[in-house]
């Protein structure tokens, strides 16, 4: 819709300004562009955008749930740019994908236009173009056996489990205690609990009755 306000959150600065440009020249308006995930937060809550375009791996953005902090002050609908949407389980084949670089890579039409400069890539392959693309085309269908990271599936922790592992740490006490307790000996007892596996910073800040700026901060 020309006038959308948007943001867009991703760590690589080349991608950001080329985006930018593009949306730009399509009529809409970048508000902000930022390349972390506190950025974002704070680039949200003071531009009010009408839309975010984030980076589904955002740098700094682990344990934030920063989509559904948004989402809960309705702040505006997100967009999550996964690297690989074959991974991200979105679609089989990459070329099935609508906003996959690939559709420009073989030789047919991208949308947005214009943002991917195949030039480099495809000259790897071949000289002459026609031949470049079938090439590309074989290479993609080659079957690559890898281990990556975000195959492995993370288990998340009930508000019940964080809560007693946090008073094992606190020797039986109630997690209540840190409201009360030195803040050097309660920033402790944080670090250790946000390093707890499948817990996140939120919902220690919610098990715990603490501010969530004193969660983040410990």
């Amino acid at each position: 819709m020309f006038g959308t306000r948007i943001v867009i959150a991703d760590a690589d600065p080349a991608f950001r300004k080329k985006l930018k440009e593009t949306l730009v020249h399509a009529g809409y308006m970048v508000v902000a562009d930022v390349g972390h995930g506190r950025a974002l937060l704070k680039a949200v809550f003071q531009t009010e955008p009408d839309l975010v375009i984030k980076d589904a791996r955002l740098p700094g953005a682990e344990g934030l749930e920063i989509e559904r902090i948004i989402e809960e002050h309705r702040a505006a609908p997100v967009i999550l740019r996964h690297k690989n949407p074959v991974k991200a389980g979105m679609i089989s084949e990459p070329g099935d994908y609508r906003w996959s670089s690939i559709q420009a890579y073989y030789g047919e039409h991208e949308d947005p236009t214009g943002l991917t400069d195949t030039s480099f890539i495809l000259g790897i392959f071949a000289e002459e173009q026609t031949e470049a693309i079938r090439r590309f085309q074989e290479h993609m269908k080659m079957e690559i056996h890898e281990t990556c990271l975000d195959d492995e599936i993370k288990p998340r922790k009930t508000d019940g489990e964080v809560k007693a592992e946090i008073e094992a740490m606190l020797n039986g006490k109630p997690v209540t205690t840190l409201q009360l307790m030195e803040k050097q000996k309660r920033d402790e007892i944080l670090r250790r609990s946000k390093v707890i596996e499948g817990a996140t910073q939120r919902q220690i800040a919610r098990v715990t009755g603490l501010n969530q700026n004193i969660v983040f901060k410990a």
